[in-house]
């Protein structure tokens, strides 16, 4: 009976995941960032308005949506897009902004600037790698790429961010942990008190270090440990070629900095909010927004990879 329920579980899990899977992958939409603002203020505030006073300012806000059209239809302009990035420990949003920046990447003029809002607590280094590489796309397109840190871009998010142009960050957005952790829980002991057997058979040294139902050794840990350094390596490396000004001996032990902190560290460039930063420019701003579909499935498949996968992270 109990292999029946279960075997009716599975069935459950693979038919949800299989109707996610054939869903699209993102829904994209760009809007003018300041030409809504604008008609948001007008909506909320309406009630502080006398008639007159609402009059003129539909009136106002007429006469400042036809100029802000007009703008951003002319090429000489100055423009700027703003995107935003919440990364999870899987990463998986990191193919919905590659998707976005796809998009995006045939109408950006080289004096275009590109925003990016950052939140994320790093994860996985395949994951967080592909994302920085997809941003490097952006950088090498246009003449300011810049980043904004709301909350947190650590590790994985601090290497997508280094790519920036310009860093800019909240007061107490967390930034930096250069550094690489990897948790690998091991069952063998467990397994063994049980009576039951593990054969793990490789072809190659280095095939498999530490892992759930192998041997640990001394030898398995340091081939271990040199894995992590040499990821390390790559990481600092690669922060230091797009922030030469930033002391790697000070900034890449792995701790991590709040952002009025790290200002004198050189890991950011600047301290402000995103909003303040978006207020602050002269520029028709739009917005690129992208969202994945959200569900059941998603869910159950982000639950299933977690429990069944151990990766290494940027963290």
């Amino acid at each position: 009976m109990i292999s029946i329920f279960l075997l009716f579980i599975i069935f459950i899990l693979i038919s949800l995941l299989i109707i996610q899977k054939n869903k699209p992958a993102s829904s994209t939409t760009l809007k003018n960032w300041n030409q809504s603002l604008s008609e948001e203020r007008l909506k909320i505030f309406r009630p502080l308005m006398d008639e007159k006073g609402w009059k003129d300012k539909v009136k106002s806000f007429k006469k400042d949506k036809k100029s802000l059209l007009k703008k951003g239809d002319d090429n000489t302009s100055q423009r700027a897009f703003y995107l935003e990035f919440s990364g999870d420990v899987q990463g998986s949003s990191v193919g919905s902004l590659s998707h976005a920046i796809t998009l995006l990447q045939p109408y950006l003029q080289k004096e275009d600037e590109v925003i990016i809002k950052i939140e994320s607590p790093g994860g996985a280094v395949s994951s967080y790698g592909l994302a920085a590489s997809e941003m490097l796309r952006l950088r090498e397109r246009i003449s300011k790429l810049t980043v904004c840190i709301d909350k947190i871009a650590a590790s994985g998010g601090y290497l997508m961010a280094s790519v920036a142009h310009h860093i800019v960050a909240a007061p107490f957005a967390i930034v930096g942990s250069i550094g690489v952790v990897s948790q690998v829980p091991n069952f063998r002991r467990f397994l063994q008190d049980k009576n039951i057997d593990v054969f793990e058979l490789t072809a190659g040294k280095n095939k498999r270090t530490l892992s759930l139902l192998g041997e640990v050794t001394e030898d398995k840990k340091e081939q271990f440990q040199e894995q992590l350094d040499r990821i390390h390596h790559l990481f600092k490396s690669f922060v230091s070629e797009f922030r030469p000004q930033m002391d790697l001996s000070v900034v890449a032990n792995g701790d991590f900095w709040l952002a009025r902190e790290a200002l004198p560290l050189n890991l950011v460039d600047e301290i402000k909010t995103s909003q303040d930063y978006l207020m602050d420019l002269d520029k028709t701003i739009y917005f690129l927004e992208y969202n994945e579909p959200k569900g059941v499935s998603k869910i159950l498949k982000k639950l299933m990879q977690a429990a069944l996968n151990y990766k290494t992270l940027l963290n």
